[in-house]
């Protein structure tokens, strides 16, 4: 098995390729004068051999999309054996279905995309919906963070509540409280015209409780924020989170600042600038642990 990453920044990829034991092999990807992309792979691929690819989404992500496709397409003119792709963060994945302001569902696009491409298997982590891929013409392996967030809660905040910021995160919320068998809740969430939130109503009291608000995604960070309000308003005594992917949208880094929040851990599924790293409040922790732990299961057909 070969490990192929297409990317300058290789953290992530070298990380994996040290925890599954394997090589890490560069695939040459070159920016033309006319802003198109070449693909190229420099170093030979043994025929019908078993390949990873390893790719961490960048900005701007439709570029970055349109890399991966390339890179998959030049490692499949090699006939692999099996071709599987490790993509922890699934572009598009809040569009999964039609909206007021799109008829259609972008995230079933790159899924048609990455098929047509030609991969055998997608391993990714925390879908934005688990129901997302479940017609993926291809195999699908989601990979949860939620053991990686519970070792960092039990170090620390054993008995804390954890609380989902709207129903869309409730069964990270259960999956979080079973690991460290400590009590869930949930709270309902109204977003606006305008973009704005409204919290709604709470399940369980968080009177005196330290809470931990737990989600797959930070863009805006209004979610995240307003519920940390909104939890102690109602009494509770502090807040931290865990959530799986740092967007980091426009303003969202000074509402981090600004926030009542205490703590924000991240994973490195996205290329992250250093200045968010820095941010007192922010800490990350190592997805690659999570998917070099079961090789055979997630990397084989």
């Amino acid at each position: 098995m070969k490990l192929i990453t297409g990317q300058s920044k290789v953290e992530l990829a070298q990380q994996l390729a040290t925890g599954l034991s394997i090589p890490l092999t560069h695939l040459a990807l070159k920016r033309c004068d006319n802003g198109e992309s070449l693909a190229r792979v420099d170093e030979n691929l043994v025929f019908k051999e078993q390949i990873v690819i390893a790719h961490v989404l960048e900005k701007p992500v439709d570029s970055s999309l349109m890399d991966l496709l390339l890179i998959i397409d030049a490692v499949k003119s090699a006939q692999p054996e099996s071709l599987a792709l490790i993509l922890p963060c699934y572009p598009y994945s809040r569009q999964d279905h039609p909206t007021p302001d799109s008829t259609g569902s972008a995230a079933k696009l790159v899924m048609r995309l990455l098929a047509a491409a030609g991969i055998d298997k997608l391993i990714t982590v925390d879908m934005h919906r688990p129901d997302t891929l479940k017609n993926a013409p291809f195999k699908v392996c989601e990979v949860s963070p939620i053991p990686l967030f519970a070792k960092k809660v039990l170090a620390k905040m054993s008995s804390a509540l954890i609380v989902a910021p709207d129903q869309g995160a409730i069964h990270r919320a259960k999956a979080l409280a079973d690991c460290i068998k400590t009590d869930w809740t949930f709270l309902t969430k109204q977003r606006l015209e305008n973009g704005d939130i409204v919290m709604g109503s709470l399940t369980r009291g968080v009177e005196g409780r330290d809470c931990i608000l737990v989600d797959d995604i930070i863009d805006s960070g209004k979610t995240l924020f307003r519920a940390t309000d909104y939890l102690l308003a109602n009494g509770a005594h502090q807040i931290d989170a865990f959530v799986t992917h740092g967007v980091f949208g426009h303003g969202c880094l000074d509402r981090l600042t600004k926030s009542t929040l205490k703590s924000l851990t991240i994973t490195n599924t996205l290329d992250l600038d250093p200045g968010i790293l820095e941010h007192p409040k922010i800490s990350c922790v190592d997805i690659a642990s999570i998917l070099a732990k079961n090789k055979k299961n997630l990397f084989f057909l």
